[in-house]
């Protein structure tokens, strides 16, 4: 296992925000996803909730298209 007991793709989502920083968390995919969607859509559960501790206030409150905030 990775450091801190940590799986391969939470090991892999750990080492790509230290490297590009938390902006990118906000940004959307050509569908209109953001990362804390697709890896809620694919179960990796562990990293959602990194994704969430590094996301800043304002990235909580962006909407996937269609979809309704995290928080308001």
């Amino acid at each position: 296992r990775a450091r801190g007991g940590r799986g391969g793709v939470t090991e892999a989502a750990v080492q790509f925000l230290e490297r590009v920083g938390a902006d990118v968390l906000a940004q959307q995919n050509e569908l209109g996803e953001t990362a804390l969607a697709l890896a809620l859509q694919c179960g990796h559960a562990e990293v959602a909730l990194l994704l969430l501790e590094k996301m800043r206030a304002e990235g909580l409150q962006a909407c996937d298209e269609g979809a309704k905030a995290l928080v308001r």
